[in-house]
């Protein structure tokens, strides 16, 4: 038996006899806890859930990747450190992500992403777009702007009905595209 024979009967020798569990199951549907970020999983062979399956790689803060599966998705649970401390390693149906190290956070849904770093926040949606820092949000810059403009030339002169109707015009899109 050759030397590399011998090193790959003893690595899986070491893997079976490790401490490490993985089994498949459904996501208990309501029990996601995003603050814990735990969930609790139905085992596809057991009639009791198991509580407390960490929704990310990271034990007891909230750095790292989180996956946040559907209610009723099946999902693959595996052991951390032996039996008793589990986590979700693959979702059937992800409902959401959410990134985090330090104070700087991304989640991503569907139908948004919303990144945060300390006071200044970016938010895209499938029809709305935002973006604030603690003290200012750009829709509101862009409203104040706009409204300024408009009574430059208000004083400047009479202004027709399609000027007006351009500044109104304007604005509309403004909300239409951006929240405050």
């Amino acid at each position: 038996m050759s030397r590399n024979s011998i090193r790959i009967k003893q690595g899986i020798r070491s893997l079976v006899q490790a401490p490490h569990v993985v089994f498949s199951g459904k996501v208990v549907p309501g029990s996601v806890d995003e603050s814990a970020f735990t969930v609790s999983v139905l085992p596809t062979n057991s009639a009791e859930p198991i509580k407390g399956v960490m929704l990310g790689t990271t034990t007891g803060n909230g750095n790292g990747a989180i996956m946040i599966p559907e209610g009723n998705s099946d999902v693959v649970v595996g052991s951390i450190d032996g039996t008793g401390q589990w986590t979700i390693l693959r979702t059937g149906v992800l409902k959401k992500v959410k990134v985090t190290i330090g104070n700087v956070a991304c989640t991503i849904e569907d139908d948004k992403i919303r990144m945060e770093n300390g006071g200044v926040l970016f938010e895209a949606g499938t029809a709305t777009f935002k973006m604030n820092s603690a003290t200012e949000s750009l829709y509101q810059l862009l409203f104040d702007l706009l409204t300024a403009l408009k009574d430059i030339v208000l004083i400047d002169a009479a202004l027709s009905t399609s000027s007006i109707l351009i500044f109104e015009t304007i604005r509309s899109r403004i909300e239409n595209l951006l929240t405050d």
